[in-house]
């Protein structure tokens, strides 16, 4: 950890795996939110790119997007390797986003491809295939963030098993981890993982800051803003970008 100096750069180091291979739902978004929240309230965002190799260290933030099953295929070996290293990181404080199928990547099983394959047992969850394809607008109402927005498309479902805990408890629209439970997501110390992209954070700032926080004090042991994230340039629009996306109807579960 290192000693916070207020006159220093304070640098948050962000890691980001693969991301050709995982941004197929404007992701990459997700980043942007990030690196401009930190600017805003006083850090500088620092990128490291992780293809396959040893991992970039001294990693404060974990930002991975959704993949395409051939996406998928092709990093499952690179995360599998580095299993230890990921466990290390999330016991350390560091936080990750995990969205779509890495959040079932980092889950205890997950199918892909037809093939049932172990997961990295960060989360507990089990992901299987869906009788449908849920592909629509998503409202859920969260204890910890308040009603949280987004897009949701996938074919499979997720279930929590006893430890986990949701990100959201309740869907009002959409589908979710699956069409039983009514939750979303799940959230489990420093790590989120979620069917939520589009991509989330921009439309949910709580859940960013949640992030931010939690990679501040990794780095430096507290979070300490310049700055009121009410008074940021983008507040107004985010609040009215939020009641758009509320407002918009899911679109029908199609049959695959």
């Amino acid at each position: 950890m290192e000693v916070l100096n207020m006159t220093s750069e304070r640098i948050i180091t962000i890691l980001i795996p693969f991301p050709k291979e995982l941004d197929v739902n404007g992701d990459f978004g997700n980043i942007q939110t990030i690196q401009r929240r930190l600017t805003w309230y006083g850090y500088t965002p620092k990128i490291a790119v992780w293809q396959g190799g040893q991992l970039p260290t001294n990693i404060d933030i974990m930002l991975t997007g959704g993949g395409m099953d051939s996406g998928l295929k092709a990093v499952y070996p690179h995360f599998t390797e580095h299993r230890a290293d990921f466990k290390a990181m999330a016991a350390d404080g560091v936080a990750m986003l995990l969205v779509g199928g890495m959040y079932q990547m980092f889950g205890r099983s997950f199918m892909l491809d037809g093939n049932k394959l172990e997961g990295l047992a960060l989360l507990d969850v089990t992901s299987g295939k869906a009788p449908e394809k849920y592909d629509g607008n998503i409202v859920a109402q969260s204890s910890r963030f308040g009603e949280v927005v987004g897009y949701e498309i996938h074919e499979t479902v997720t279930k929590l098993g006893p430890t986990a805990t949701p990100l959201c408890e309740t869907v009002t629209k959409g589908t979710g981890n699956n069409a039983d439970d009514h939750n979303e997501g799940v959230i489990a110390g420093t790590l989120i993982g979620t069917y939520m992209n589009g991509p989330i954070l921009p439309k949910n700032p709580a859940v960013a800051d949640y992030l931010i926080e939690a990679a501040a004090k990794h780095r430096y042991g507290s979070f300490e803003p310049t700055a009121k994230p009410e008074n940021f340039p983008v507040a107004a629009f985010i609040d009215n970008a939020r009641k758009v996306a509320a407002s918009r109807p899911i679109m029908q579960a199609a049959r695959i």
